[in-house]
């Protein structure tokens, strides 16, 4: 048995151990994947993690997304490998949020510290968005507010490089690396003033189906009034094009988003999960 690297171009080969959302997003430049072969190549294991951290002052952290292996040498030559890599990495910190009970008894007989806690991420429906749009002031939309497919590359570039001097990343901490196509390019809407975008809401619809939103920015001296803009004209467009039974998964990641889901979706709680992390770093 051996461990060998996962990338977009052989994920599919590990599609028993790795979801497809999770495939997809193994082309992002802080996702790693690992997988273990047995001695006919044949795939019996899979590791992937993302690395946090890379693009600012805080301390690495990996989080771990996904792990499942045949049996325990399998998962121990993974765990091991993973050890190297995020050593070389210079993490200091490994965390997952999982709803998986085994994978959690693993993690902690590996030292991880793990606790039951509720979900900072909600799930609904698109059928839970039926009526919304009457509550945030009807669904009359002013002309400039418009989807991402009707702007330029350059257009969008320019905006998320001003959200991000002012601190904002969304719910994706590589999203100035990640393509316009990404992102739904008609459900996601933007507004425009004197031809340049002053806010944005990008939504991604993976390869499963289900809808997140990524990023919720708005600026200027309209702020308010087109954060509100914005929300209505996604929600139009997904309650139109979308079948009522598509997933909507919202991670809850500040307060002002927290503040937006307990007054539309009042009743949803996050799940369930395992929260576990493990120091990996020790200074010298």
């Amino acid at each position: 048995m051996e461990v060998i690297r996962i990338s977009e171009e052989n994920a599919a080969d590990f599609s028993g151990y790795i979801d497809n959302d999770i495939q997809s997003c193994l082309s992002r430049r802080f996702f790693r994947g690992i997988g273990t072969v047995d001695d006919n190549s044949s795939p019996v294991g899979a590791f992937v993690y993302e690395l946090l951290g890379q693009n600012n002052d805080e301390s690495v952290r990996s989080r771990i997304h996904s792990m499942k292996a045949n049996d325990d040498a399998a998962k121990d030559l993974l765990m091991s490998e993973y050890q190297s890599g995020i050593t070389e990495e210079d993490a200091e910190e490994s965390f997952y949020e999982l709803e998986d009970e085994e994978a959690d008894a693993f993690f902690k007989s590996r030292g991880f510290d793990s606790e039951r806690i509720e979900s900072d991420e909600i799930e609904c429906c698109v059928s839970d968005l039926d009526g919304i749009t009457k509550r945030l002031g009807g669904s009359k939309l002013p002309s400039y507010i418009t989807d991402i497919s009707e702007i330029s590359l350059i257009k969008y570039r320019t905006f998320l490089k001003k959200a991000f001097v002012h601190g904002q990343f969304g719910s994706l901490e590589d999203i100035a690396y990640l393509p316009i196509n990404w992102f739904d390019r008609e459900l996601s809407s933007c507004s425009m003033a004197d031809g340049k975008i002053d806010g944005m809401f990008l939504v991604h619809r993976s390869p499963s189906g289900i809808l997140t939103p990524c990023l919720l920015f708005t600026m200027g001296i309209d702020s308010k009034k087109n954060l509100r803009l914005l929300l209505v004209s996604t929600i139009l467009k997904v309650t139109t094009l979308c079948p009522g039974e598509t997933r909507v998964r919202i991670r809850r990641r500040n307060s002002m988003i927290r503040n937006i889901t307990d007054k539309l979706f009042p009743e949803k709680k996050g799940a369930e999960i395992f929260f576990g992390k493990r120091s990996e770093w020790n200074g010298d």
